[in-house]
C-alpha cells in the first residue's frame, strides 16, 4: 500500500461516507431478502445484517479515538468483508446475486484504500463464490464465471481507485492553492496594518519634529516629548532623563504612563545606565536576557529599552521605554509592530528628541549672548531699556509704582590706573554677583555701561527703592575683594527715580536718575541720592 496516498486522503472521508456504505449493503441485502436470492438461509442472512449493522456501531464507537487513520479504515474494511464473505457462502456462492455486495466492497477499498484495498477484496470474493462450489465440482463454465465476476470487482476497483485517486489530488491542489491565497491575503492585510502603522508614526514623528523646532522653553520641550511619547508609544510607561549641569547624574525631565514618581527612580548616576556605557541602544525583553541597567533594577521591569540622546558627538541624557509585564512577549508578536520596530522608532524618536535638546541648548546660549554681558552674568544695556518700556507700559495699566536705581563704582579708573584691567575686572564680577543676590526674582539689573549699572524694579516705591539702594551701597563697601593677594575695597554712589512720581516716561526717568547719580557723585560719593520732580517736567536731586 502506498504511504503517500494513504497520507493524501482525509481523515474524516471514512466517518462520511461509512453511514452510505452501511446503508447501501444492508438496502441490497435486504432487497435480496425479498427477491428471494437467499432462499431457505434468509434467516441467516437477516442475522449477518443486523450483526453487520450493530457491529458497525460498535466498532465505531471502539474506534473513534484512534489517531492513525490507515489502522482505522483497514479495521472497518475487514469487518465489512469478512461479513459480506459470510452472507455470500451462506446462499450458496456462485452464481449467487448476492456477490454484488462485493461491488459496493470493493468501491469503498477504492476510495479509502487504494490498490491494496482493491486486491484484498478478490480473495474474499474468490472464498465466497467458489467454496460453496467444490462439494459439487466446478466445470469449466462456472469457473468463467466466477473469473468473469472477480474480473468484474477488479476492474471496477481500479476503475474507482483511480479515479478517488485523481479526485483527491485535484482536492489537495485547490486546498493548497486556497491555502496559499489565505497567507498571500494574510499577508498583504498585514503589509497593510504595517504601512499604516508606518505611515501614522512618520506623521507623529513629523508633528512632533515641528513642535520641538518651535518650542522656545526647556519646559515647552518637555511638555511636547510627554505628549507625544504617549501617542508613539501608547500601553507603555517611560522616561526622558537629561543631564544635570554637573553631569554627575541623570533626572527625568519628561515621564509618561504611569511612571513612578519616587525620587529614587527619577535620579541616577551616568554609570548605572549600559546605554551610556555603550553608546547605543540597550534592550532587555522576553526574548533577550542579559544584565539589568542597576537604575532599571529598581523600577522592577524585565522589559525595556534605554536609548542614549547623542548630538554633536555630546551624550545628553537617554530616552527609557519599559513595557509592562503583559506585553513582555506580546510586544514580540504584534502582527503590526514587532521588536524590530519599535527599535527603530526609538531610535529615531531619539535622535528628533536629542537634536532638539541641543538647539534648544544653542538657543538659550545665543539669547543669553544677546541679552547679557558676557563678563558680569548681568543684562544688557538694550534689553534693560526694551525692559523698561515694557515695565513702564505695565505699569501705567495696573497704576503701580515702578523705580530704577542708577549706581556706579567710585574712582574705577583708579582700579584700572592702578592693578590693571584685570583688577577692574575682578571688580565688576564681584559686583555683579552683588547684585544678582540681593535683587529679587522679578528684579532686572544690568551692566548700562563700563561700572555702571541698572536695577529696576516693578512694583517698587521711591522710598522703598531708596531703601533697597542703602542696602545695596552697604554690601558694595563689605565686598570683600582680593587680586594677587592684594584687598580691594570699592564704594558706590547711586541715583533714585520713580515712575510716575518723578518722571512720566523712560527718557524722563533714566535722565533723572542719572542727574541724582550725578548728584552723588558730585556730593562726595558713596551715597544714595533722589530724584525729585518739578514744575515743567525738569528735575533736581536731593541727598538722601
Amino acid at each position: 500500500m502506498s504511504s503517500k496516498t494513504n497520507t493524501d486522503i482525509p481523515s474524516d472521508l471514512l466517518p462520511t461516507l461509512g453511514p452510505y456504505v452501511t446503508g447501501s449493503t444492508t438496502a441490497l441485502m435486504a432487497l435480496g431478502i425479498i427477491g428471494g436470492w437467499a432462499g431457505e438461509s434468509w434467516r441467516s442472512v437477516l442475522g449477518i445484517i443486523l450483526l453487520q449493522f450493530f457491529g458497525g456501531v460498535f466498532l465505531g464507537i471502539l474506534t473513534r479515538g484512534w489517531k492513525n487513520v490507515a489502522a482505522l479504515r483497514y479495521t472497518n474494511g475487514f469487518f465489512h468483508l469478512i461479513t459480506t464473505t459470510a452472507i455470500v457462502m451462506i446462499t450458496g456462492g456462485y452464481p449467487s446475486p448476492f456477490w454484488l455486495v462485493f461491488l459496493v466492497g470493493v468501491v469503498v477499498p477504492g476510495i479509502l484504500m487504494d490498490r491494496t484495498g482493491v486486491y484484498l477484496v478478490l480473495p474474499f470474493a474468490a472464498v465466497a463464490l467458489a467454496v460453496p462450489q467444490l462439494s459439487i465440482g466446478i466445470d469449466i463454465q462456472i469457473a468463467m464465471g466466477i473469473s468473469m465476476q472477480l474480473f468484474i470487482l477488479f476492474f471496477t476497483g481500479l476503475i474507482i481507485q483511480r479515479t478517488a485517486a485523481w479526485l483527491f489530488k485535484e482536492q489537495e491542489k485547490h486546498q493548497q492553492a486556497e491555502e496559499s491565497l489565505r497567507q498571500s491575503n494574510d499577508q498583504l492585510t498585514l503589509s497593510i496594518a504595517q504601512l499604516e502603522q508606518h505611515t501614522r508614526e512618520v506623521r507623529l514623528l513629523t508633528e512632533m519634529g515641528g513642535m520641538l523646532h518651535t518650542s522656545t522653553t526647556n519646559e515647552e520641550l518637555y511638555g511636547i516629548i510627554s505628549y507625544y511619547m504617549q501617542e508613539l508609544f501608547p500601553s507603555k510607561i517611560g522616561a526622558l532623563f537629561i543631564y544635570s549641569p554637573s553631569r554627575n547624574d541623570l533626572e527625568s525631565a519628561a515621564t509618561w504612563g504611569n511612571f513612578p514618581a519616587e525620587n529614587h527612580v527619577r535620579i541616577f548616576s551616568p554609570d548605572e545606565c549600559w546605554a551610556l556605557r555603550q553608546g547605543q541602544i540597550y534592550q532587555q525583553d522576553a526574548s533577550r536576557s542579559g544584565l539589568h541597567c542597576p537604575h532599571v533594577k529598581r523600577l522592577k521591569s524585565n522589559n525595556y529599552l534605554c536609548v542614549p540622546l547623542i548630538a554633536r558627538g555630546e551624550a545628553l541624557g537617554i530616552l527609557h521605554v519599559q513595557f509592562s509585564m503583559d506585553e513582555s512577549t506580546a510586544v514580540l508578536t504584534t502582527p503590526t509592530r514587532t521588536i524590530e520596530a519599535v527599535l527603530s522608532l526609538a531610535a529615531s524618536v531619539a535622535e528628533y528628541v536629542a537634536l532638539a535638546l541641543a538647539n534648544q541648548a544653542l538657543r538659550e546660549t545665543l539669547r543669553n549672548q544677546a541679552i547679557r554681558d558676557p563678563l558680569t552674568g548681568l543684562f544688557n544695556r538694550r534689553y534693560a531699556e526694551e525692559t523698561l518700556d515694557r515695565e513702564i507700559q505695565r505699569a501705567t495699566r495696573k497704576q503701580t509704582p515702578l523705580s530704577v536705581i542708577s549706581l556706579d563704582i567710585d574712582h574705577f579708573k583708579l582700579f584700572n590706573d592702578t592693578y590693571g584691567h584685570d583688577a577692574g575686572d575682578v571688580v565688576l564680577q564681584n559686583v555683579g554677583m552683588l547684585l544678582k543676590t540681593l535683587c529679587r526674582g522679578e528684579d532686572v539689573a544690568c551692566r548700562y555701561g563700563g561700572e555702571e549699572f541698572l536695577l529696576i524694579m516693578s512694583d517698587i516705591s521711591l522710598e522703598i527703592a531708596q531703601q533697597r539702594a542703602e542696602t545695596l551701597r552697604e554690601g558694595m563697601k563689605s565686598l570683600s575683594i582680593v587680586y594677587k593677594g592684594q584687598p580691594l575695597g570699592i564704594t558706590s554712589s547711586f541715583g533714585v527715580a520713580a515712575f510716575p512720581k518723578t518722571a512720566t516716561n523712560k527718557e524722563k526717568l533714566l535722565h533723572v536718575a542719572d542727574a541724582a547719580l550725578y548728584q552723588a557723585k558730585t556730593s562726595g560719593r558713596d551715597c544714595v541720592v533722589t530724584a525729585a520732580q518739578i514744575e515743567g517736567g525738569e528735575s533736581q536731586a536731593t541727598k538722601a
